[in-house]
């Protein structure tokens, strides 16, 4: 029976070592309490959980059983937008799951359905760059549903997607949606959750933060146009005079060209044709803090909402952290769907701009130097 197991650091060849492992955070700090009196002699042990197939039979249950528990108690999850709050953060810290790979292992070539109500295109390349944080391009199956505008559709979709899967036991796929419409996403998310695929609408928090910053709901939603705003709602947003927005602009921060957080800006802002903007400020190659503080300084000062998308979890932290100092809306359009792959690969990210799409190296911009000893 082949065991998948979490390893300390050794020397020795493991022969037959498991390729990869998704770990609960909570089952790793557990481990780490249990190594300080558990280790061998030799400084290995070995941490026993389950069968490959057991995981992803526990994976879909538990995905089944936090949809329900999500229908019935109305759980709100964290959209990493402007009003979350911080017990959802800790929720979800609390079951964020963390994949674990061997050295030599490379991401395996799984399916992502790209759902989407227009061409596709914003989501392929959402697709694309997410997937490059665990694997070459090679190594990315993309199929991208255009068109995606009715529940008949929806059902489509999925009943090709999943009559295409290779093997019986193999987790059918990961859908990442670019929905504008909040009733569909509704019902692709449930009838997603129905068949326990992995689903994610990349598109929603974006619009939600625009609904917010602009006053209005979104032009395809049947509901009125004007967004419901409390008294105390209506204190906390006195900063922005959505009565003068003209000549807005979004910010869109991105660690490498910014052609993504580009084009989510692009897709989401026509929902919003009335509301003013006319340019949005791409900020690329972002890499260090004092760019990020600067970019929330200057977006507090023209009133602008902040879209970003950085590979790198610190970095994107940072950049929520500045925006909720100043009262920025926001929207992180990248790392909730490099999260959603982590766990659907099994395979950790990099972390890093451009990913695995490694170009030839410039040998010129090396700052090496040699010292005497």
């Amino acid at each position: 029976m082949l065991l998948s197991c979490v390893s300390l650091p050794t020397s020795q060849h493991i022969p037959n070592r498991p390729s990869t492992l998704f770990v609960p955070a909570a089952v790793i700090s557990q481990g780490r309490q249990a190594l300080t009196t558990r280790t061998t002699t030799k400084g290995l042990t070995l941490l026993l959980l389950a069968t490959s197939s057991s995981l992803r039979s526990q994976r879909r249950r538990i995905a089944s059983r936090r949809a329900e528990e999500s229908k019935r108690t109305g759980e709100k999850q964290l959209q990493f937008t402007v009003g979350d709050k911080l017990a959802e953060a800790r929720s979800f810290a609390a079951k964020r799951f963390f994949a674990v790979a061997a050295w030599d292992k490379n991401v395996d070539p799984l399916p992502v359905i790209v759902a989407s109500d227009s061409t596709g295109d914003c989501g392929r390349r959402l697709g694309q760059q997410a997937f490059l944080q665990l694997g070459e391009t090679s190594k990315c199956r993309l199929q991208v549903f255009p068109n995606i505008q009715s529940k008949e559709a929806i059902d489509s979709m999925l009943e090709k997607s999943m009559s295409a899967k290779k093997k019986p036991g193999d987790q059918s796929m990961l859908v990442l949606a670019t929905l504008a419409d909040p009733e569909l996403s509704k019902y692709l998310l449930s009838q997603a959750a129905e068949k326990s695929v992995p689903c994610l609408n990349a598109l929603e928090p974006v619009l939600a933060a625009m609904e917010k910053r602009f006053n209005c709901k979104r032009m395809c939603s049947t509901k009125d146009s004007k967004a419901p705003q409390s008294e105390e709602e209506a204190v906390s947003d006195s900063l922005w005079d959505t009565g003068s927005a003209q000549g807005l602009t979004i910010f869109a921060a991105s660690d490498t060209s910014g052609q993504l957080s580009s084009m989510i800006a692009r897709a989401a802002v026509k929902q919003f044709p009335d509301r003013g903007v006319e340019s949005i400020t791409v900020c690329p190659e972002v890499r260090t803090l004092e760019e990020v503080d600067y970019i929330a300084a200057q977006a507090f000062q023209s009133n602008s909402l902040v879209l970003f998308s950085f590979a790198s979890p610190g970095l994107s932290r940072f950049m929520r952290q500045q925006c909720e100092r100043l009262k920025l809306i926001y929207a992180d359009v990248f790392q909730p769907t490099v999260i959603e792959m982590e766990k659907y690969f099994n395979y950790p990210p990099v972390g890093v701009a451009g990913g695995m799409d490694t170009e030839e190296f410039d040998t010129t911009k090396l700052k090496w130097r040699q010292e005497a000893v």
